[in-house]
């Protein structure tokens, strides 16, 4: 194995401000609910998504992962000049 001494010190994350709930989505899908006979909860039972979060499409991520960053090393301890490898994974569509 070429890597035998790596491990995760610390992991962080930063959540959008603006919440959807499964609530809210079916209460602006009722009309086509009513028409096929879905009850209401239908969708947080089915996925178990309670709510989603996002940023506002002029929001910019790269602030975002350094705060989550910043996060990380302050839980690890260990200073930022020590790192040799930063794995970033975020989802954006």
């Amino acid at each position: 194995m070429k890597y035998s001494n790596v491990y995760l010190e610390a992991i962080s994350y930063e959540l959008g401000p603006v919440v959807v709930t499964s609530e809210e989505i079916e209460e602006r899908l009722e009309p086509l609910y009513a028409q096929l006979h879905v009850s209401p909860g239908s969708l947080e039972t089915l996925t178990g998504i309670i709510e989603r979060r996002f940023w506002e499409p002029s929001h910019s991520l790269s602030g975002s992962a350094a705060s989550a960053a910043k996060k990380a090393l302050a839980k690890s301890g260990v200073p930022a000049s020590a790192l040799e490898t930063v794995v970033y994974a975020g989802v954006c569509r």
